[in-house]
């Protein structure tokens, strides 16, 4: 059985270093003033932008991409080998989406990174988006079936990734159909926040469809 926590923290991590190394290396590059040579702070960025490229983007993608069922596979072992059953999580294959997504745009010479995050708007469309009623599940198998959850079968907190991710593959594609199901999603969060009569009730983790 899949530690669903552990791929979860281990999946944020990583993120949040993503995020932070892309982050840092734009401040260092809009700074004017400040500590050390104009020299020293370009070989600092040059360092973080060749560790970006080849010790997180270039070993995530394509590698991380389910070239079977679709989305992304998150769980691996300590060597980097897929391991488990590959349940998709909706936080996950969203983050996946934006990265890949960002990276098309920062990088363009790199097809694959659209390519990836192609795929991983195809997957949060066709599997993770409850065609009846709307909004994205939590959680399914590797191959997009629902894994019912009774207790948060979907939750704010994992649509507004969702939302984040369309609009990060739009941005770079200019794909019309994410772009309209970012709007469809935002719409339906909107409506449910509007019609909940508890506070309480708005917390990511509380707010089920």
């Amino acid at each position: 059985m899949v530690n669903h926590n552990a791929c979860k923290t281990s999946t944020m991590k990583i993120y949040l270093l993503l995020f932070s190394m892309f982050f840092s290396a734009g401040i260092l590059a809009q700074t004017v003033n400040g500590s050390g040579t104009a020299a020293e702070r370009s070989q600092i960025a040059k360092e973080m932008e060749t560790s970006i490229k080849t010790e997180l983007l270039n070993k995530w993608y394509p590698q991380s991409v389910d070239s079977i069922y679709g989305g992304f596979i998150t769980t691996f072992t300590y060597d980097f080998k897929p391991t488990g059953a590959q349940d998709k999580f909706i936080v996950s294959q969203s983050r996946h989406t934006w990265t890949s997504a960002k990276a098309a745009e920062i990088y363009p010479g790199v097809d694959y990174y659209l390519k990836c995050s192609r795929q991983g708007f195809q997957f949060l469309r066709d599997k993770m988006w409850d065609k009846t009623y709307g909004g994205f599940y939590n959680l399914v198998d590797r191959k997009g079936n629902f894994i019912d959850n009774p207790k948060a079968p979907k939750d704010a907190y994992g649509n507004a990734f969702g939302i984040y991710a369309l609009s990060a593959y739009y941005k770079a594609s200019g794909d019309a159909a994410a772009l309209s199901l970012a709007r469809k999603n935002r719409t339906l969060l909107i409506r449910i926040v509007a019609d909940s009569n508890d506070v309480i009730e708005l917390l990511p983790a509380k707010l089920v469809y």
